[in-house]
């Protein structure tokens, strides 16, 4: 979305293409920040002086469209932040038995791209703020790595794969536990058996050599 909206109709087209879905995401996650209902509403604000103040349609647009834009920004964060934390849980997973080890390598490829790219727009936004609020204009560097971002979760952390992957590595790791735990009964008994037979003879031993 580069163009700006020039009347309510283009406008509420972006609200409907973007908004609307990202606000429908973070919705469904019970996780909606202040944020994004403090921008909606401002920019839903803007919306209304157009009829109850007189203000111009083209002013009153531009400025709702800054509110709305500045809504997605706070939703992308957000996505990226449970992205994360979603790919180090996968990556605790031995990927390494999906594909031969190619799942994992395609995995971290990807995601490092997807950083990089939220990199690149946290530094357009930190270098082109206005004062302290968050700047519209970053949308466009957002927006390819949120959506990169879903096509990783889709592809790699909902893959059935991954799921496979969880369960194999838990029933290694049961396995080496029992099998150390029944190493460490196996090396105390075998210390208890050698010094229940050797104790006596190595007592009488030490008494005629230090009566």
């Amino acid at each position: 979305m580069s163009e700006t909206p020039k009347d309510l109709r283009e406008l509420f087209r972006f609200y409907y293409d973007y908004v609307k879905p990202l606000y429908a995401a973070v919705s469904a996650e019970n996780v909606m920040p202040q944020e994004v209902l403090f921008e909606i509403n401002a920019a839903f604000d803007h919306v209304s002086r157009h009829w109850e103040h007189g203000e111009p349609e083209a002013d009153m647009v531009k400025q709702a469209y800054g509110h709305l834009k500045r809504s997605c920004l706070d939703i992308f964060k957000l996505s990226y932040k449970d992205l994360k934390m979603d790919y180090d849980r996968m990556m605790k997973a031995d990927l390494s038995l999906i594909d031969n080890g190619d799942f994992e390598g395609n995995a971290r490829r990807r995601f490092a791209e997807i950083t990089q790219l939220v990199r690149d727009a946290r530094n357009f936004e930190g270098k082109n703020s206005i004062g302290k609020e968050k700047n519209p204009e970053a949308f466009e560097k957002w927006l390819p790595a949120y959506e990169k971002g879903e096509a990783f979760r889709r592809e790699y952390i909902l893959n059935p794969k991954v799921d496979w992957a969880k369960k194999k590595t838990t029933s290694i790791f049961r396995k080496e536990i029992v099998v150390g735990i029944i190493i460490n009964v196996a090396i105390g008994v075998l210390f208890f058996v050698i010094g229940a037979v050797f104790s006596e003879p190595v007592k009488a031993a030490w008494e005629k050599i230090f009566p």
